[in-house]
């Protein structure tokens, strides 16, 4: 391995050296050659805007096909120079399309989600990625652009009074996904691969300055993918990177899912990636959602949505009665949940956008995003039936985390990672200390953890925040339920795990049982079923299984459930939150033939989730708040496991466990060499402890129970004054 490299696969469309194939727009002035503020190379395009909105334009002689791979993204750089006498918003805007009469416009203003760098940055400029693919960022369609053939650019702006000198500039436009980078060795200091290095190919390289990354009083801004251990074009390559201390904030943009983020090759068995107390960031549009009931939650007459009465899902959805403002003209995406039917007059393959309701903290919905503005066109809504829908706002343009391969090794010690969309690892990767907030999905297969930290307060119930195929890789983790619900750590692959020191907090509660005879009781008022003690409270959501039985008592295997607490003995079943609260719609139950089955309801917040469709074994030792749902087939068998640990055991020394009751072998090491050894067997267990070291008597313990939390024993073992060394 040599010194790092950096590649890009960048499309430069122009580099606004200057003002061949540009064009003023609206009242601007004809565009210039601009050498007062320049961001990439030696000069801007620039042009002086009157009165009247105006702008100017980039014709690109060979347009772009901007639906292939890496081409689907265009990198604004722009500066409004006079800022305070731009008119209210919209007023300063970007245009992509295929000709002066099909395009589509982009208002450049940033509440936080859409993901501008906030003004001013480096001298004013502001970078916006946009990927005129992803309709839902598009803020007006002009005729019928054609993505397949884009040359059209432009930038807009709108002043007050009259404007001041040139004060709208374009500098380079750039096609590109991001950056690429390999190789490194020698100290960690000086030799190999790290952040640095980008920001020297993109930022300190003024040939470059695609808009990938800058930094800004010791953060890196960053739009785009960066990828280690490949080059751009494609070459698994052998790297060193190492790089502590740094922070890392991913913007967003008006990009798709999956447009941003970091992605780690190690499909070269030498590729060896260490991030040391880092910290990573994503802003921009988190994957909100909200439930409503399809009768109380929507209002016919006036075509909204109440979002604020089942008090679940989207945080900030709304501010003092009405929709936050910056969320309005939002692409919101709506589903039926739970194998709901009901037509409310939306459809799952249209792309909504959100408007201001006519009712006191209600949404309305719109197919046109100019229309949000203005509500009107909002599409009309038809309340009925007793079922729970959603609605998701997006698209998410947070980062995403990815590794590949597993012949190299990546670690992240001590570090941060905060709202990012997905994580996908591998076996090669390790995590030791570090802190998920806020991260929607970590798929681990094979990734271990250790002595981490998770939470995320957007999952709604029912939702997971790791899948993790092995789980015996985490241990020692501390896992906090969000305040809306979902479930820790999903399984799907059977077998036996060890599953050691991980602590969950706010999950649960455990499961419970009744019998389908004995306790389910179908002439009440409401009907319910009996459950001794249950730890249910009005308004909980629970998973039904019928544990693989079939009787039929009226509810679906697998299906969501509320629930309202009537006695402290005693349950009755809703169809949403809103009916288990207010005691509407129960749902009427069939109690079974003599003897009965047993069957199950399983929390939504759950702490680990058995979605195999056959039998998982866990291990458990040490931790604590450990809750199981199973999925529809799925078995849990949870031995509680506590870890022994004999100390003070001199070098070397042979330790056995035998079962007290028939002599089975249990545990054991033949030559301890640390002074210590430790097992885990599960409580109440009764054991031989045989110790034996030449030289010493033995210091056996003899009808040992395991006791029901974790135990230190100190040996003492005694010089055998009598032995004789053959």
């Amino acid at each position: 391995m040599g010194v790092p490299a950096v590649t890009n696969t960048n499309n430069r469309r122009d580099d606004a050296e200057d003002t061949t194939n540009w064009a003023k727009e609206g009242g601007a002035a004809a565009p210039s050659q601009e050498t007062d503020f320049v961001y990439q190379g030696t000069y801007s395009v620039s042009s002086k805007i009157g009165t009247n909105a105006g702008g100017h334009r980039y014709d690109d002689p060979s347009p772009t096909d901007m639906t292939v791979s890496g081409d689907e993204v265009i990198i604004f750089k722009a500066i409004w120079t006079n800022y305070g006498a731009l008119v209210a918003s919209p007023s300063a805007e970007h245009r992509v399309g295929s000709d002066t009469s099909n395009y589509y416009r982009y208002y450049i203003a940033d509440g936080g989600q859409r993901g501008d760098l906030d003004y001013p940055v480096k001298g004013g400029w502001i970078f916006t990625p946009i990927d005129p693919n992803v309709i839902e960022w598009v803020d007006v369609i002009v005729g019928t652009p054609s993505l397949t053939a884009i040359d059209y650019f432009a930038t807009w702006g709108d002043f007050t009074g009259l404007a001041k000198s040139e004060n709208v500039a374009t500098d380079a436009l750039d096609i590109s996904p991001g950056l690429f980078q390999v190789d490194g060795t020698g100290t960690i200091q000086s030799g190999r691969a790290r952040w640095e290095r980008y920001e020297n190919h993109d930022v300190q390289t003024t040939a470059n300055r695609f808009g990938h990354i800058v930094l800004q009083e010791g953060v890196y801004n960053c739009y785009g993918k960066f990828v280690i251990g490949r080059t751009a074009t494609g070459t698994v390559t052998a790297t060193e990177w190492y790089d502590a201390n740094q922070t890392v904030v991913f913007l967003g943009g008006r990009v798709d899912v999956g447009w941003n983020g970091i992605e780690i090759d190690l499909g070269n068995a030498s590729t060896v990636v260490e991030f040391v107390n880092c910290s990573h960031k994503g802003q921009g549009r988190r994957p909100e959602k909200a439930l409503f009931h399809t009768t109380q939650d929507v209002s016919t007459g006036d075509d909204d949505i109440h979002l604020d009465q089942q008090g679940q899902g989207g945080g900030d959805w709304i501010i003092s009665g009405q929709p936050s403002t910056d969320i309005i003209a939002w692409g919101v995406y709506y589903s039926k949940t739970n194998g709901g039917t009901q037509d409310i007059g939306l459809s799952t393959s249209t792309i909504y956008y959100a408007a201001a309701g006519q009712n006191v903290d209600y949404i309305a919905l719109t197919t046109v995003r100019a229309n949000a503005y203005t509500q009107t066109g909002l599409a009309n809504l038809t309340a009925g039936g007793n079922e729970e829908h959603q609605l998701e706002l997006g698209p998410c343009n947070l980062p995403v985390l990815e590794a590949t391969g597993t012949s190299g090794s990546f670690t992240a010690d001590l570090c941060t990672f905060q709202q990012f969309n997905t994580m996908t690892l591998t076996s090669a990767c390790t995590f030791t200390g570090s802190i998920f907030i806020n991260c929607w999905l970590i798929t681990t297969n094979g990734a271990a953890f250790d002595s981490c930290t998770f939470q995320n307060d957007y999952l709604i119930r029912a939702e997971t925040q790791m899948i993790a195929s092995d789980p015996e890789a985490i241990t020692n983790c501390t896992f906090d339920a969000g305040a809306l619900g979902g479930h820790a750590i999903q399984c799907n692959t059977t077998g036996t795990y060890d599953f050691a020191g991980n602590i969950f907090n706010g999950y649960g509660p455990a499961a419970q049982s009744f019998n389908t005879f004995d306790d389910v009781e179908d002439a009440g008022t409401p009907d319910y079923v009996t459950i001794t003690g249950h730890p249910y409270t009005t308004g909980d959501c629970i998973d039904y299984s019928n544990g693989g039985g079939t009787d039929n008592i009226n509810l679906i295997n697998g299906r969501l459930y509320y629930l309202r607490s009537l006695t402290v003995d005693t349950v009755a079943f809703y169809p949403t939150k809103y009916d288990a609260v207010n005691n509407t719609n129960a749902i009427s139950l069939i109690t079974a033939s003599s003897p009965g089955e047993t069957h199950y309801l399983y929390s939504t917040n759950a702490a680990f989730v058995n979605a195999s469709g056959g039998t998982i074994t866990l291990n458990v030792s040490g931790g604590s708040g450990l809750t199981i749902r199973n999925g529809v087939g799925s078995t849990t068998v949870v031995n509680n496991t506590v870890q022994i640990t004999l100390t003070g055991l001199v070098n070397p020394t042979e330790v056995r466990v035998y079962n007290h009751a028939t002599g089975a072998a249990l545990a054991g090491q033949e030559d301890v060499t640390t002074g210590t050894y430790q097992f885990s067997l599960e409580a109440g267990t009764v054991v031989d402890i045989r110790i034996y070291a030449v030289q010493y008597l033995p210091a056996d313990i003899l009808v040992y129970t395991i006791p029901g939390s974790p135990t230190s024993i100190p040996i003492q073992q005694v010089f055998d004054r009598n032995y004789n060394n053959p």
